[in-house]
């Protein structure tokens, strides 16, 4: 099927929603293959973590999303961050992504890499597994942190 979507909704308020464009669904696995995917996750507070990759594969449970598997070109942004991988995948009932390959985070100047990643959603956790580098750009937060300056009140 082309133009994928499917979004879950839990008391009124959207948690996840995922896009595609193509997918094709395995019945007897459960399963179903999707092209190009654009996941957004939605937290209680309203903050939007958007996932992009090559290839997703939804597992379901009766109807439900047992995990979600996105493989290929992994670009995780979330409230200023940017985590890249080869794979990552969303486990909805733990509200975590683990990132079992190495990943980078990139931030402000900042970059953190790592053998592999896990994401604690509602938490708003990131923690970094095996040999972790980290390489700092001052130049890149000197700027960030002047811009940041040049909007603060001074004063009462």
């Amino acid at each position: 099927m082309k133009d994928f979507h499917r979004a879950k909704i839990e008391d009124g308020r959207k948690v996840w929603e995922i896009f595609g464009d193509e997918a094709n669904y395995l019945k007897e696995q459960r399963e179903a293959i999707i092209k190009k995917p654009r996941f957004y996750y939605y937290d209680k507070k309203g903050e939007t973590a958007e996932t992009t990759g090559e290839v997703a594969r939804i597992f379901l449970n009766e109807n439900e999303l047992e995990k979600l598997q996105l493989q290929g070109a992994i670009q995780l942004s979330y409230q200023g961050y940017i985590l890249k991988s080869e794979e990552a995948i969303y486990f909805p009932a733990k509200q975590r992504i683990t990132l079992p390959t190495q990943t980078t985070i990139i931030t402000n100047g900042i970059e953190l890499r790592g053998s592999s990643m896990e994401v604690e959603l509602e938490d708003k956790k990131f923690r970094l597994v095996r040999d972790v580098k980290t390489k700092l750009e001052p130049d890149k937060m000197e700027k960030n942190e002047l811009k940041n300056n040049r909007n603060r009140t001074v004063g009462g």
